[in-house]
């Protein structure tokens, strides 16, 4: 929707049926609409909605597709191919199509700069070269919707540029498919090779793959079709570095692809919230968790300077953070810019522990992980009762207004209203629930 903004005059279709959205838009064309927001267009049962649709000056019309990624993929060119033989079928010409995407290079200042953020690319040529392939694709959808399984071998396509969603309706459970660090090009050999399941790998053949840790666990996890693997002594080594006072916490991060903060750019990661609290005798107790505010010019400096107040001065410090995230990266720039506080930080950073590494390096492995060790990946197949929890309290926040994430998060002109820091608050306190789960689910694993 930002984007509509270049065109101020413009008309949004807004109806509850698609039959209504189809004449609300013929009926703005016919009394003369010079730009349409997500009209809709029908040709023997296809439907397209431009994203913009708008009049150029010798009458002939201009297709407009906005899209959230950061460069021109090629796949776009398909998005727009037939949007413009649906329209083109029905009688409209069109001389003009666009794919509009985000500029990285692009940093705010003062005001939001839309002709610079957005970064339009003529690609009119390159969907009229598809034209031709358009009417193919479109009867080859009509089969899959019809139920007619295409008779076409698994291959690159159902890999490359991402795995088809569909894969488990081709595929057995636990597919080599999805053996981590390996090349799509080393996943098809092994299915040619009439290698479909991990448990299809033999084992005196395994050396000769080069799988590492990683792909050993789930290929171990899937041969003896365990659920579960641990290495109480690995897992022990690494719990014995850690030591008291303990402390976990937790930053949250937002990687909007609208920069809304002074010198910020598209898709930056940016700190809202901090949550902190000291592990003593089975609880976390002092837990604070405090909002970091970027509507000033300088939020990264307010970030570093909360840590440091913060953070005590002895510690042993457990997180998802690790000394190349983005905190340490402010810490250290801090540090150049603060030598008084470079004592403090390089001890934070020298007492930083990751509590993902033994998940990363497959010490303590579920095959639900299915070859992943995010952070999201551990809370949701570990503590399904956490992950309601926070469900629970994202529902209740949205309750009154459905906003888009980061305008919840920063609510009307970036101030966080009462009810949001509740939330804001409460969220914090489950990721350190979350980490002190961990916690506790690694000490019982080495023993």
């Amino acid at each position: 929707k930002l984007a509509t903004n270049l065109f101020p005059y413009g008309h949004r279709v807004e109806c509850l049926t698609i039959e209504e959205t189809v004449k609300k838009t013929r009926d703005l064309i016919n009394d003369g609409a010079d730009t349409i927001f997500e009209g809709a267009f029908e040709y023997q049962n296809i439907i397209v909605r431009p994203d913009i649709f708008t009049k150029t000056k010798n009458g002939t019309w201009h297709i407009i597709e906005v899209k959230s990624k950061t460069d021109l993929d090629s796949r776009y060119y398909y998005d727009l191919g037939i949007q413009y033989f649906v329209i083109r079928n029905i009688g409209i010409k069109i001389s003009k199509a666009t794919i509009v995407h985000i500029n990285t290079d692009y940093s705010k200042w003062r005001k939001l700069d839309l002709k610079k953020m957005f970064r339009p690319q003529d690609v009119t040529k390159e969907v009229l070269n598809k034209q031709k392939s358009i009417k193919n694709k479109i009867n080859s959808q009509k089969m899959v919707l019809e139920g007619i399984k295409p008779d076409v071998e698994i291959g690159l396509r159902c890999l490359d540029p991402n795995m088809c969603p569909y894969t488990s309706l081709c595929l057995p459970r636990e597919p080599v498919f999805e053996l981590k660090r390996l090349t799509n090009q080393r996943k098809i050999e092994f299915y040619r090779q009439g290698i479909v399941r991990m448990k299809d790998l033999p084992l005196e053949e395994v050396s000769k793959f080069a799988l590492d840790v990683s792909n050993w666990v789930q290929y171990k996890c899937a041969v003896d079709n365990e659920k579960e693997f641990f290495e109480p002594d690995h897992i022990k080594n690494f719990l014995d570095d850690f030591f008291n006072p303990l402390y976990f916490f937790k930053i949250y991060y937002d990687n909007s692809p609208i920069p809304y903060f002074y010198k910020t750019r598209p898709y930056e990661s940016i700190p809202y919230l901090f949550s902190f609290g000291r592990w003593e005798k089975g609880k976390i107790v002092g837990e604070k968790q405090t909002l970091i505010d970027f509507n000033n010019l300088n939020g990264y400096d307010e970030m570093c300077e909360k840590i440091l107040t913060t953070f005590p001065d002895e510690g042993c410090f457990v997180s998802f953070e690790n000394p190349s995230n983005p905190l340490a990266k402010e810490l250290r720039k801090w540090s150049a810019k603060k030598p008084s506080h470079r004592r403090k930080i390089e001890h934070i950073l020298f007492n930083f522990r990751d509590i993902d590494f033994p998940f990363m390096k497959k010490n303590y492995y579920l095959s639900s992980f299915r070859g992943s060790h995010s952070e999201s990946s551990l809370i949701t197949n570990m503590f399904p009762a956490l992950v309601k929890e926070q469900e629970g309290l994202i529902k209740e926040a949205l309750k009154d207004k459905n906003k888009p994430p980061m305008e919840f998060r920063f609510g009307k002109n970036r101030e966080v209203s009462i009810k949001n820091k509740k939330y804001f608050k409460d969220f914090g306190r489950l990721g350190l629930k979350g980490i002190r789960l961990l916690f506790e689910e690694l000490k019982s694993k080495s023993n």
